[in-house]
């Protein structure tokens, strides 16, 4: 390059100069004509992107893409939200199978008998009822001999109390029967319908 701008000089002064030897950076941009630098002059690889105006350089095609990079750690967890309005109820679902059955209870038996002293139902040992008065009833029969234990109790709608077997000195029954009193809420006698059990 220096060689070729000493010639440059040489030609533009019209002197003939041999020999003659120039000092280190000593020739600057204003010595340069303009385009007296072509591309053959420039070391390739030297230029940089600021050398070149806007637009001359030309974007190249994209490149592959790059491989998928690991995934970041977990964030942290979230602060939690409100609760939610509660949902309507569902449909009810079919009904399940019966259980199994359970094991046999220990009474013997037990009736149940209406204000007319009639038996209306019962399960276990034969039984009968007289009703001796208001309130007072006899219970006898197989039934009545099956247990030395009796619970007695008003049966349905019918409210009162009642009491089995209660007052042996006062029992009208005969012997070997049962006798249940049935009473109105207010302790007087009074006719009820009644469930006794044989325990």
């Amino acid at each position: 390059m220096w060689v070729a701008v000493l010639a440059l000089l040489v030609a533009s002064s019209g002197t003939a100069v041999a020999g003659a030897a120039l000092a280190r950076n000593s020739v600057g941009t204003k010595h340069l004509k303009k385009d007296a630098v072509i591309s053959e002059k420039v070391k390739n690889g030297t230029l940089r992107k600021a050398d070149f105006r806007p637009g001359t350089l030309l974007r190249g095609p994209a490149g592959p893409a790059g491989a998928k990079g690991d995934p970041g750690p977990a964030g942290p967890s979230g602060a939690q939200g409100p609760q939610g309005a509660q949902g309507t109820q569902g449909a009810q679902g079919p009904q399940g199978a019966p259980g199994p059955q359970g094991p046999a209870g220990t009474a013997k038996g037990w009736v149940v008998v209406n204000v007319l002293a009639n038996v209306i139902d019962n399960a276990g040992p034969a039984v009968s009822a007289e009703r001796l008065g208001e309130g007072r009833f006899c219970l006898s029969g197989p039934f009545a001999s099956a247990s030395e234990a009796y619970v007695v109790s008003v049966t349905g709608p019918f409210t009162g109390f009642a009491n089995v077997n209660w007052d042996e000195s006062n029992n009208s029954c005969d012997t070997g029967e049962i006798q249940v009193v049935t009473y109105h809420t207010t302790g007087t006698l009074d006719d009820k319908y009644f469930t006794v059990v044989a325990l």
